[in-house]
């Protein structure tokens, strides 16, 4: 608070306007929270309706086709994130006219990579399950081939909803965010509590490609001005691509850390075991998502700060940041835990769905790890780089490689043990990386909250 008290003691005309960027991050930030528990909570209702509506194969199924989904989405390989820094660094720099164009030629080479992605990801994902369906009772034929493409379509719209948080409005695209999660996330429970099973994946991500669609054409994007140059694919390589690539990267191993292992355990024990361990990977991966909204609520600041030099501002921005949202992930983890063992009591059938408790005990813990380590990278790639880059890559290899050796030899639990140690591992190489980048820019690396 430090930061602040001596705004209010000096309110001169920088100090107001540093003051109103401030309180503006603190509404984005509750905006992207409230987003992000919007879509835990869609998750925790669609899981509920999984377990009523559909059979541990085809729980599997379910799971396996969100990790395919996703994987689809990693072919723009960091271009939205790198378009939404870029939009932010335009602005900052007093070169709004060129966000238009940015955000052209980000469509356009989003366009490509997603087509490409599409038949990949579709035919992998196709062989995955043809070669397991044998063994289950489960109709994937006709809602793999929609669902594949929803996530095509819904993911042609990914770089314009970046360009909009990175150069018009941050609040705007998180509140638009916020309604297309409500609108998807009622119709994924509508189709789950009805019993058509995978159609619901399907009827999300075509809902949310359809409010995307119409948001985008409501006059909401930059318009280029008269003065704009085109943004070529040279100047893409120049400015943004050295971003890119590292943001790409990272993305690739989040996968390998967070998404892969859902299609690999169901390859090597089936849909129904691959079931249950998702389930449970679904409790982390939904509480690092909705705690994780707060700092990635903050790129765009904290890419603004650095650019104007803020560096008392952004030091100690960190601090609260870092301090106040990792409460709020162990306080998430404590209500998670606490779920699981009420449900352990008093509902066993449905706590049979999940792996074991101590398995998920322990992936629940594995996310407030996470939640810590993307405080640090949120600041780290404000300067349009990726210092935990090498930590990432290394990360991931050695997490996937050893948990699959694990699955094949062991059960869920050496899974998930492995999983949290090779976290754990990270965090303090994170903090050193940190420090050195806080030497770097003269920030504090304790600065007062």
């Amino acid at each position: 608070m430090r930061v602040l008290s001596q705004l209010n003691m000096n309110p001169d005309r920088s100090s107001r306007s540093l003051l109103h960027r401030l309180q503006s991050a603190d509404r984005d930030a509750l905006v992207a929270v409230l987003t992000r528990g919007i879509q835990g909570g869609v998750m925790a209702a669609g899981a509920a309706a999984v377990i009523w509506r559909m059979s541990p194969s085809d729980q599997g199924f379910y799971f396996a086709f969100i990790s395919f989904g996703i994987l689809l989405q990693l072919c723009d390989f960091g271009l939205s994130y790198a378009t939404l820094q870029s939009a932010r660094h335009l602005l900052a720099t007093g070169r709004g006219h060129a966000i238009a164009p940015l955000g052209a030629t980000a469509l356009r080479i989003n366009v490509v990579a997603t087509l490409l992605a599409w038949v990949i990801v579709g035919v992998l994902g196709w062989s995955v399950f043809a070669r397991t369906a044998v063994h289950a009772n489960t109709d994937w034929v006709a809602p793999w081939i929609a669902f594949i493409s929803g996530v095509a379509f819904n993911h042609f719209t990914a770089p314009s909803i970046f360009l909009v948080e990175g150069g018009v409005s941050v609040s705007t695209a998180w509140r638009f965010r916020m309604r297309q999660e409500i609108a998807a996330g009622l119709m994924l429970i509508l189709v789950l509590a009805l019993g058509f099973g995978l159609w619901a994946l399907v009827a999300y991500y075509w809902t949310r490609f359809v409010l995307a669609a119409l948001w985008m054409t409501s006059g909401i994007m930059p318009r280029k001005e008269a003065r704009s140059l085109a943004f070529s694919i040279t100047d893409w390589r120049r400015d943004v691509w050295p971003f890119q690539w590292r943001v790409g990267i990272s993305a690739i191993s989040g996968y390998l850390v967070f998404q892969a292992f859902s299609p690999i355990f169901f390859a090597l024990q089936g849909p129904a075991e691959a079931g249950r361990f998702a389930l449970s990977l679904a409790v982390m991966n939904a509480l690092v998502m909705v705690t994780t909204a707060w700092p990635v609520s903050q790129a765009a600041h904290f890419g603004g700060m650095l650019g104007r030099n803020e560096k008392l501002a952004l030091s100690s921005r960190l601090v609260r940041l870092l301090l106040s949202s990792t409460a709020f992930s162990v306080a998430g983890a404590v209500v998670a835990v606490a779920a699981l063992l009420g449900l352990e009591r008093f509902d066993p059938n449905v706590a049979a769905r999940f792996a074991d408790f101590g398995t998920t005990g322990l992936l629940i813990a594995t996310a407030v790890i996470h939640h810590v380590v993307a405080c640090f990278n949120v600041v780290l790639r404000s300067e349009r780089r990726d210092p935990l880059l090498v930590l990432s890559v290394a990360g991931s290899v050695v997490t996937i490689a050893c948990m699959t050796i694990v699955a094949a030899l062991s059960n869920a639990r050496g899974v998930a043990l492995v999983y949290f140690f090779t976290s754990a591992m990270g965090l303090p190489i994170a903090y050193a990386i940190y420090r050195k980048f806080a030497r770097r820019h003269g920030c504090s690396a304790h600065a007062s909250a």
